[in-house]
């Protein structure tokens, strides 16, 4: 009270308080400012009268090297219509950072901010600070006056309404750990736990008996549970799919992925369930070759090629001669000659009468006729003299004998059996041929350098905006045909089909390798189907068609920040509620860009949405501090009497003057950062604000 008194003097030059009311020596605003600085007075609230807030000082005022804090406050919560109206005179002059006070006539702590009514439904006024520390509460939200003040209606301001599911408590070994649905920021020395209770709370206490990294962590008879809304359960991982509306997104910078130019398919698989992206994962290319029916037809041309049976006795001049052939039977055993000659005599005589024979005078025949029919007669007489000399001279017994040869050389020959065999076999043997160059054919067409060529390109699939996925198999097998594969180069020809006959008339039926052809085939099967598994599949994550993976560390941790955050804001435009979950988002990122991409980006989402709650671990001052954690949770190790390890988590907020140091001693940054930091840690330093600070 005496530097106030001292320094009020002074303003007024020790005029007595009787005349300090008159106007022309009411003194300046750069005066009072000045006056209260040197008199060490450095935290100042100025209160307007209610009608004319308009004219207040906007914290923008251009004043330099200010070392006290200054406020705007405005009296009569009461009338919360003319306050929002007021207020809306700073928003459209762009001035939508300043501090400002609500004054109400309830001072109840008990009830406040309940009406005077304590009715639930009737708030007037939501003040988010600790209470403990009154005037510190004040003065850090006057710094941050959109986070850590709102008003029901102003725009432009933090939503006064917690999101409908979030992450509200961690029990551990049975005690509370209150989380608030705004950002909580988990900091400690390193091996204080922190990362160890962001897994605990992602994937439960029993994960760790599997894993490598925190099974010595492991306590069987640790009570651990997080509750998000109604529901509580051992941890995110068993209650996510049961909460409609609610996702996780994790940005886990030790993760190895993110130190690989690609991922593979379990790799993917998890960062698109962290990222909440949707993929459908390619199963692979399976080739379905035809391997049954190509080695069954090629077993029967082998079996057929090698047939032997009746080649030895095979008479080719005779089975394969192009003459038709008859049997003739032996007919002139036993033959009447002397009947035969008798009749045939008995015809040629009767042809002389028939010269004269007449009808009166007229006769039958005419001179032609009778020419005709002596023609008729000498050829009876010669089969008469033919069929004597055959009776005289012995020629039946010889033709006999020459007949019963032919039938026996030319019609009952066993070469022509055996002819007949070969040419059914022959005809068999064409069919099997048919259907084993079909067989090629389709074995030869399954698997194709096109499909090699079009299978190892690249695919696109768009994700959003200007993001996306590609995919691509990678091998380091060349392409190699059928034919190059299981065929021998000596015996390799423009086809499989030729190729594999070639081996078989030339090689013995033995392939490549010396190898049976049913081994080779399956082999070439193998290697076909081992080019384009699902294993075998690198993703990428693209921004502007450009990969995200192979860019430097750097590059690539902010693009994946930048990522998740428009993946969230897109969701939380459709009021889906999400808790983020970064594990030291600053690694690889410089200071400016942590600021620029994480902190500042996070303020802005915690002032336009009310589903929005974060759980971070930080080494970094920008993401803790800068960004407004309402909740830092301090982790600290503790050795017990009997030398084990024990995990102690601490809440608070940056209000506490104790808490706040403890807070600075364990996070880094610098003189400049903490410079840059001053208004938030209460310390009196010369203030200068420069772009992008707080």
């Amino acid at each position: 009270l005496v530097k106030i008194e001292t320094a009020v003097n002074k303003l007024f030059n020790d005029v007595e308080l009787v005349e300090r009311n008159k106007k022309e020596i009411y003194p300046k605003m750069q005066l009072i400012f000045k006056t209260f600085a040197s008199n060490g007075i450095q935290h100042i609230l100025l209160i307007p009268h209610f009608n004319n807030k308009s004219k207040g000082l906007p914290q923008d005022i251009a004043i330099e090297n200010l070392n006290f804090l200054c406020f705007n406050a405005y009296e009569d919560s009461n009338n919360i219509e003319n306050i929002q109206k007021s207020l809306n005179i700073y928003l459209e002059n762009g001035f939508d950072n300043f501090p400002f006070a609500v004054f109400s006539d309830n001072h109840n702590l008990q009830i406040y901010p309940l009406d005077k009514n304590n009715g639930a439904n009737d708030i007037k006024c939501f003040i988010l600070g600790n209470i403990n520390e009154p005037f510190n509460s004040i003065k850090t939200a006057f710094q941050e006056a959109r986070l850590r003040i709102s008003l029901s209606g102003i725009t432009n301001m933090r939503k006064n309404t917690y999101p409908v599911k979030y992450l509200k408590e961690i029990i551990i070994s049975g005690n509370p750990l209150k989380l608030s649905p705004y950002q909580n920021t988990i900091i400690g020395k390193f091996g204080s736990g922190k990362s160890l209770l962001l897994e605990k709370i992602k994937h439960g206490n029993e994960s760790f008996v599997f894993s490598d990294k925190y099974k010595d962590f492991y306590n069987q008879d640790q009570n651990f549970k997080v509750i998000i809304g109604n529901q509580t359960a051992s941890s995110l991982d068993e209650i996510r799919t049961t909460l409609d509306s609610f996702k996780i997104y994790e940005f886990i910078q030790q993760e190895n992925y993110y130190y690989k130019n690609s991922l593979m398919i379990d790799e993917a698989k998890l960062l698109f369930k962290q990222l909440n992206i949707n993929h459908t994962f390619n199963a692979g290319i399976t080739y379905n070759f035809n391997k049954e029916k190509l080695i069954s037809s090629f077993d029967s041309i082998s079996a057929k090629v090698a047939k032997t049976d009746g080649k030895n006795n095979l008479n080719y001049g005779r089975a394969f001669d192009t003459q038709n052939y008859y049997s003739f039977p032996i007919i002139f055993e036993n033959s009447d000659y002397d009947s035969l000659l008798e009749s045939l005599n008995e015809f040629s005589n009767s042809y002389d009468a028939l010269n004269n024979l007449t009808i009166g005078d007229v006769l039958i025949f005419s001179p032609e006729d009778i020419q005709q029919i002596s023609k008729v007669k000498e050829i009876i007489d010669y089969k008469i003299t033919l069929l004597e000399k055959i009776r005289d001279s012995g020629f039946e017994s010889s033709i006999q004998e020459k007949l019963k040869k032919y039938n026996s050389e030319y019609v009952n020959n066993e070469a022509k059996d055996i002819k007949n065999e070969m040419i059914n076999d022959l005809d068999s043997f064409y069919n099997d041929i048919l259907c084993f160059s079909k067989e090629c054919i389709i074995f030869e067409k399954k698997f194709t350098e096109d499909d090699y060529n079009n299978s190892i390109k690249e695919n696109l699939e768009d994700l959003d905006g200007i993001y996306g996925i590609s995919w691509k198999y990678q091998t380091d097998k060349e392409y190699k045909n059928v034919t190059f594969a299981v065929v021998k180069d000596v015996n390799r020809k423009d086809s499989f089909f030729k190729s594999v006959l070639s081996t078989i008339t030339n090689s013995n039926n033995f392939f490549s390798n010396n190898k049976p052809f049913n081994e080779q085939v399956q082999k070439y099967i193998d290697y076909a189907n081992s080019l384009f598994q699902k294993n075998n599949i690198q993703y990428d994550i693209l921004c502007n068609n450009e990969s995200m993976l192979k860019k430097s560390a750097g590059e690539k941790s902010s693009m994946f920040i930048r990522l998740i955050f428009d993946l969230i804001e897109k969701d939380l435009s459709n009021s889906i509620n999400i808790l983020m979950i970064l594990d030291q988002p600053e690694d690889n990122i410089d200071n400016d860009n942590i600021y620029n991409q994480i902190a500042d980006r996070i303020k802005k989402l915690k002032l336009k949405y009310n589903n929005f709650q974060s759980l971070i671990v930080t080494h970094n001052a920008n993401v803790g501090i800068t960004a407004d954690s309402e909740n830092i949770i301090i982790a600290k190790e503790i050795l017990n009497d009997d030398s084990s390890k024990q995990f102690l988590y601490e809440p608070g907020c940056i209000e506490n003057k104790s808490f706040i140091k403890e807070v600075c001693d364990i996070l880094e940054g610098g003189k400049k950062a903490m410079e840059r930091r001053t208004i938030k840690y209460g310390i009196n330093i010369i203030r200068k604000v420069e772009a992008n600070e707080v």
